[in-house]
């Protein structure tokens, strides 16, 4: 007779595998409740008071330099001022022509006797899309001005720019604003429940692999990044020029939907209580300038300029002439406080020449 001792090995890996796979209701239950109360726990936890405290730093993409993180995390803080204010757009030429907001706000302060407010809310590779995307989650702007970065490359990137904001976005903010436009152009927009964490998915799964890091190391944020003693050398800027040999062509491409939707957004700003809305020329660098002058191109940008300016009654400032060719890292960012100071001082003088005339 033959016991269980006898029986061959692999019978009782043949039992245990059986026993791992059968389906159960214990087993069941479990698989789906388990990833069930991770997604109840992060829709719970990831609220807009998450990226508001200091607990956004925890989401910062090591794997960039993640400003859409900061931008998000200062558009849930923003409180109104109750004085006057000054609000500024754009991309990173604009995030880092300045060094801080403070040192802007000093600048107004010895030019004018009115107290001002300062907010950037500028972010590294920002369109029109996503200026207006962040204008449009802000609450009301009211008391101030409104400065708008403009620059040809942001007329370049039309209807394709406003998919890839709604398909993948940077910022974990949504705009209805934006998702109406976006709808206005076929672009299917994701269903949006009102659930911050689960409206925002995309911008949270993006930033899980650098959440262990950050855990053990939180990384500081700051405003300002090119701080350079040299700048680019010679086989960058070879690069810079390349990649504008198409630009008129995708300017003429897009110009017309990008133009329509500033003034759209320029006109509904200006519905805000005591708010002017003024144009600012993103810094460039004169070797940048000149270039776009030989071939012919800035005129034509002038134009379209001139058009959004005079359609939408508003002024358009372009104080580059502030800051010298040596002022520049590359082809549009200001590299050392010299040059940054500079472009405030030009900035601040502006500002307050408009607050004193509207007094």
């Amino acid at each position: 007779m033959r016991n269980a001792s006898d029986s061959p090995p692999s019978n009782a890996v043949k039992e245990f595998w059986l026993g791992a796979t059968t389906p159960s209701l214990l087993a069941v239950t479990l698989a789906f409740f388990i990833p069930a109360s991770l997604l109840l726990t992060a829709l719970l936890l990831i609220t807009p008071e998450f990226m508001v405290s200091e607990n956004f730093r925890y989401l910062y993409d090591r794997r960039s330099n993640d400003t859409d993180n900061f931008v998000t995390h200062k558009v849930l803080s923003f409180v109104p001022p109750k004085g006057q204010a000054v609000y500024l757009f754009g991309s990173s030429s604009t995030r880092e022509a300045i060094h801080t907001e403070k040192q802007l706000e000093r600048a107004i302060a010895a030019h004018s006797d009115q107290r001002v407010n300062v907010y950037n809310f500028a972010n590294a590779g920002a369109s029109f899309w996503e200026t207006f995307q962040v204008v449009d989650r802000l609450p009301k702007l009211t008391n101030g001005i409104v400065v708008i970065e403009v620059r040809p490359l942001h007329f370049c990137r039309g209807v394709d720019r406003l998919r890839e904001v709604i398909e993948s976005p940077r910022l974990g903010v949504t705009s209805p604003m934006i998702d109406s436009t976006a709808r206005a152009n076929g672009i299917q927009v994701p269903r949006r429940l009102g659930i911050y964490a689960w409206d925002n998915r995309r911008f949270f799964l993006a930033r899980i692999p650098s959440i262990p890091k950050n855990l053990m190391d939180p990384i500081v944020v700051s405003q300002s990044r090119h701080l350079a003693a040299e700048q680019v050398d010679q086989v960058t800027w070879t690069d810079h020029i390349e990649k504008r040999t198409d630009l008129l062509a995708s300017f003429q491409q897009n110009v017309a939907d990008t133009s329509k939707f500033l003034k759209a957004s320029i006109r509904r700003l200006k519905q805000n209580d005591n708010v002017q809305v003024v144009l600012l020329e993103a810094t460039m660098s004169p070797r940048m300038k000149r270039h776009d002058i030989d071939r012919g191109f800035w005129p034509i940008y002038q134009n379209v300029i001139a058009d959004v300016s005079n359609e939408c009654d508003v002024m358009y400032w372009d104080i580059n002439d502030s800051v010298p060719e040596s002022g520049y890292l590359d082809w549009a960012h200001l590299r050392n406080l010299d040059a940054k100071s500079r472009f405030a001082d030009a900035l601040a003088k502006k500002v307050a020449e408009q607050l004193d005339a509207t007094r």
